[in-house]
């Protein structure tokens, strides 16, 4: 029988592929509907407030929207299909239609030379109609779609040589294959084609539109729902930064941040990569990674004071319980669906001015669009008044730490990349985030800026007052300044069943000292880095102590006796696969760190100037005598299921590792664990 898939998809009613790319809108707006993509409408995305409402929002809402003002950017571009959106997130569905002509294939592992069946100057599934569709997973058997490329395609070489095996159409480094296909027996498995969808569904068909039509998206599986491990998402990175992507969308949580996730963070800045990250939906300020490192935009979603955002609202300027908070926060995007959405829509936003910057002959940077973002964004400053009347979140004029620097707004960001108006950049490089500063005197400030700037201290997460205390008249890199940071001396001791979580913060972050940089351009336009730092002494503290170990710790130490000598020492694992011995000054035992194995990784240029990434550990350490000649060894587990032993000395067990994943639950089991002696 001869399989005709335009036929199936028309019979199944799915939208047609000839219609992408999408065009511009020029005149779409709330006055000419009918001007815009004939799916656009929704609420987080439009410029003005919902008829419903008009009657009950704060007149001060009425002339800002309701939503991301993505008509606006609309009327000048909905995106440049080289301005692809990395989705670092539990994969995708295929059988989803809508995503299908929105997917970056990879030419260099395709056929070539590479089809241009419909014309339309670039290479997606449209170009393959051919294909036998009951070639890739069976749930999208009645179309071609990219995981048919994919089985049909794979042939075990490299042919673009850039060491992912026949990645085509992204990867999946949660299964360690080149498909990124998201486990459907899986509980929110479709987590990440939803932010796919909402960042860059094409739209105008019916289906739903994101905010940036165009942008091609690059499915990278890291888990099978959204939390996953630092190790999956440091390699996840790496992979997107060499597909040279323009945003990467990250609305997942780590149980573990390596320190090579972090090098893959920066990785993926020099590569021109603006990255964005969930604040985490805890109702917290617990800090969300691989969102909390330096540099990616940590972002959360607001929602109204009503049930319905349609009608009844008396803002659209509010959080709501399911979104974390505090010092690190970036900015916040109108969505009904936490943290993800917001991540989904402003790496879209990130996508569309990359765009507009492509379309006025500029590339630029993930400091500028992320500092574009910044400064076009509908600051949040809701009055205590009116906050009582909406049962608000608490907010403040400028950057506060409940929504950040305000709620995106890509439609004037658009227009401000249009008119060249770039805003200068900042950046803090020490003390990173969160480190900690002792008793806080003389610590060196290292940045750079653009023009001229002024560095300035605050007190606690949510600074009220600001003091300056450096300034430079022109650019600047390198050590800007040697500050002493003021200490606290408000008493920890409150009683915790009375506060409400906004005092919780405060309290927690009493001893936290906020540090700003701004710079100044000759015609007025601002850019602005922030860090902070903890200031405590503690009179009890031993000496050498706290110490860092370079990574996340997840793993509680354990107390044995290493050596023989008097005195125990600790044995503990860092997230980045290595583990310790320390004695009680904080110094490492001879033999010590030792590591997991590496990593089975492609070459990334990521890993050029440092080590190849190792397994990481989450669970803590063990100790006993597992050789049974009475000296003690260290046993550790790794997330990629093999179990590690080490002899005191810091030699490597005979025998060791071992594999564990897919053996029975009975050769290893907490009985026999126990008789071993491990502590």
């Amino acid at each position: 029988m001869i399989f005709s898939p335009l036929t199936a998809c028309l019979l199944l009613g799915s939208p047609s592929l000839a219609a992408f790319p999408t065009p511009a809108y020029p005149d779409c707006g709330e006055e000419n509907l009918a001007a815009c993509p004939s799916d656009f409408g929704a609420w987080e995305l439009i410029s003005w407030i919902p008829e419903g409402s008009v009657d009950t929002v704060r007149p001060e809402e009425l002339v800002l929207g309701a939503g991301i003002a993505a008509d606006v950017a609309f009327r000048h571009t909905t995106g440049r299909w080289e301005s692809v959106v990395a989705v670092l997130d539990s994969g995708i569905y295929w059988q989803e239609t809508d995503l299908w002509p929105k997917i970056h294939l990879n030419a260099g592992e395709l056929p070539a030379p590479a089809p241009d069946v419909d014309g339309n100057g670039l290479l997606n599934i449209s170009d393959y109609p051919d294909v036998d569709p009951t070639a890739g997973v069976d749930v999208a058997d009645f179309g071609v779609d990219p995981s048919d490329l994919i089985a049909l395609y794979s042939d075990g070489v490299d042919d673009d040589g850039n060491g992912y095996v026949d990645d085509i159409a992204g990867w999946d480094f949660f299964a360690g294959d080149n498909d990124p296909f998201a486990d459907p027996q899986i509980v929110n498995a479709d987590h990440g084609t939803g932010v796919m969808e909402a960042a860059g569904e094409a739209g105008d068909d019916g289906s739903g539109i994101g905010v940036c039509p165009n942008c091609a998206i690059l499915p990278v599986r890291v888990g099978d729902t959204f939390v996953t491990q630092g190790d999956r998402i440091g390699l996840g990175l790496a992979f997107a930064a060499d597909h040279r992507v323009a945003s990467a969308a990250m609305a997942v949580g780590a149980m573990t941040h390596p320190d090579w996730t972090a090098a893959a963070v920066a990785w993926a800045q020099a590569e021109g990569v603006t990255l964005v990250g969930a604040a985490g939906d805890e109702n917290s300020f617990h800090r969300n990674y691989p969102a909390a490192e330096a540099g990616i935009l940590y972002v959360h979603s607001i929602r109204t004071d009503s049930a319905d955002e349609l009608q009844g609202a008396a803002t659209y300027f509010n959080t709501w319980g399911c979104n974390n908070f505090g010092p690190r926060l970036d900015l916040v995007s109108p969505s009904g669906a936490c943290a993800t959405g917001a991540v989904a829509n402003i790496a879209g936003a990130a996508g569309l001015v990359a765009s507009a910057g492509l379309d006025a002959g500029l590339a630029l940077t993930p400091d500028q669009i992320r500092g574009i973002l910044i400064s076009t964004a509908d600051d949040v400053a809701v009055p205590e008044a009116d906050r009582a009347q909406t049962n608000a979140w608490p907010s403040a004029e400028g950057w506060d730490s409940t929504f950040g620097y305000g709620r995106v707004n890509v439609g004037r960001a658009v227009e401000a990349v249009i008119a060249g108006d770039i805003p200068p950049v900042a950046h803090l490089d020490a003390p990173g985030w969160f480190g900690w500063a002792g008793d806080g005197v003389g610590v060196e400030v290292r940045g750079s800026t653009e023009a001229a700037w002024t560095l300035a201290i605050g007190a606690g997460e949510n600074p009220s007052d600001w003091t300056d205390v450096a300034s430079g008249a022109g650019p600047s890199e390198g050590a800007l300044a040697t500050v002493d940071l003021p200490r606290s001396t408000a008493s920890l001791a409150v009683p915790l069943a009375l506060e409400g979580v906004v005092a919780r913060s405060a309290r927690a972050h009493d001893r936290l000292v906020s540090i700003r940089l701004r710079t100044t351009d000759a015609e007025g336009r601002v850019g602005e880095s922030r860090t902070a730092v903890w200031v405590e002494v503690d009179p009890d503290a031993r000496a050498g102590f706290p110490l860092s170990l370079g990574s996340s710790i997840e793993s509680a130490p354990v107390l044995a006796d290493l050596d023989g000598q008097p005195g125990w020492e600790i044995a503990i694992a860092a997230s980045n696969g290595s583990v310790h011995a320390l004695d009680g000054s904080g110094a490492s035992l001879p033999g010590f760190p030792v590591w997991t194995d590496e990593i089975a990784v492609a070459p990334s240029r990521a890993w050029a100037d440092r080590p190849a990434p190792h397994e990481g550990i989450l669970s803590g350490v063990a100790v006993g005598d597992v050789t049974g000649d009475g000296q003690p060894e260290i046993v550790s587990a790794s997330l990629w299921g093999r179990v590690y032993a080490w002899s005191a000395d810091g030699a490597r067990v005979p025998g060791f590792p071992v594999e564990l994943v897919g053996r029975a639950p009975a050769e290893l089991t907490a009985g026999r664990t126990w008789d071993n002696g491990f502590a």
